[in-house]
């Protein structure tokens, strides 16, 4: 059985390798073309294969803390 601190090293091992691999020019491109579209007053629609209502939600709440975003999201429910 692994120990809760041998979980914890490795959870926090690969976060770190996981932000370290991030390209920061692609953040700081992806934040420009929003800050344009917001100047237009232009929308842009992010569409999602897959997940669920708590994966949207989370999409939603690291948005919304742009700065004078107006920010929905919608879920269609269906069953198969």
């Amino acid at each position: 059985m692994i120990k809760a601190s041998e979980f914890i090293k490795n959870y926090l091992s690969e976060t770190a390798d996981i932000s370290r691999a991030i390209n920061v020019e692609s953040v700081e491109k992806m934040l420009y073309i929003l800050l344009d579209v917001k100047e237009k007053g232009s929308r842009i629609f992010f569409l999602g294969v897959g997940g669920g209502p708590k994966q949207e939600l989370m999409r939603l709440m690291i948005l919304i803390k742009l700065p004078k975003f107006l920010l929905f999201a919608f879920q269609i429910m269906s069953e198969f």
